[in-house]
């Protein structure tokens, strides 16, 4: 909907999951350490 670019977005979660959906999207990844 967006339209923007995978290289252009950063992903934040605190889960393997998350990290992983990002990486497979090609997205940049901040892992949020609680």
């Amino acid at each position: 909907m967006l339209q923007i670019e995978p290289k252009d977005c950063l992903y934040i979660g605190d889960q393997p999951t998350d990290i992983l959906a990002a990486y497979v999207a090609g997205i940049k990844i901040f892992g949020a350490l609680w």
